[in-house]
């Protein structure tokens, strides 16, 4: 029950949604009882106080679905806030609610079988990824659902009057540098194509003087000064990118 997992903003709940993928597919669950009962979403549920994410998670797949996944390979997609505000009925007064939603990406490797089963509050399925049904679904899923299948990282919030969208807000994150290692060569940045460090500076929007990107092929020592920049970049904003992925807790 979304309304049951709000909280102020001083001690804002999380949320966390379990997408979990095998191919071309999702696993999605129809709520059996609740404010959702009888819409679908993916594997859905109140982070505990002071419980890890990422332990919550598993916690949530095992709770809604009776399938054990591996903590090490859930990966934080994106942040989104969402807000509500809900009228009061027949002179009562009204209430807000507003609460972090995480959204985790599970893919499921080749040497695991995962088959998820009916519980008590849901009924999930496995879904074809182009024919989720978002009309049966909460509406902000439909605008992020998509890019964090395609693999985007995403930050930003919805905001509701009752149940429909009334503001929205959400951007992606920019790849940096921890992610681009892992296309590089033993880890090295100089082994990566131009091309790739042309991204990360345009994403961050990283301007260095006397750097053309137009040159095919620039000099050995623009390309070192292209990495010191985005490595001096990189370690002034670590901080700002632990608070929206790495280690946030509740």
């Amino acid at each position: 029950d979304k309304r049951k997992m709000a909280g102020t903003p001083a001690m804002r709940n999380i949320v966390s949604q379990v997408l979990v993928m095998r191919g071309n597919q999702i696993i999605l669950g129809r709520w059996r009882s609740g404010e959702l009962a009888g819409r679908k979403t993916a594997l859905l549920g109140l982070v505990e106080r002071g419980e890890d994410p990422i332990e919550a998670s598993c916690r949530i797949a095992r709770d809604l679905a009776s399938i054990d996944l591996q903590p090490s390979k859930l990966v934080r997609k994106a942040i989104l806030t969402m807000e509500s505000t809900y009228p009061g009925q027949e002179g009562e007064e009204g209430f807000e609610e507003i609460y972090d939603e995480h959204e985790m990406v599970y893919d499921v490797g080749l040497d695991e079988s995962i088959e998820p089963q009916d519980t008590e509050s849901m009924e999930p399925r496995w879904v074809e990824i182009d024919r989720i049904p978002y009309s049966e679904m909460p509406q902000d899923d439909e605008f992020w659902y998509p890019p964090v299948i395609e693999g985007k990282s995403l930050r930003g919030g919805f905001t509701f009057e009752g149940e429909n969208i009334v503001k929205k807000h959400v951007w992606e994150v920019p790849r940096i540098l921890d992610d681009i290692y892992e296309d590089a060569v033993d880890g090295d940045l100089a082994k990566l194509k131009i091309e790739d460090l042309k991204y990360v500076g345009d994403c961050i929007g990283l301007k260095i003087p006397g750097v053309s990107w137009r040159r095919a092929a620039p000099p050995r020592g623009v390309k070192a000064d292209v990495i010191r920049a985005l490595k001096d970049w990189d370690t002034r904003h670590q901080k700002w990118r632990d608070q929206w992925f790495h280690g946030v807790s509740n």
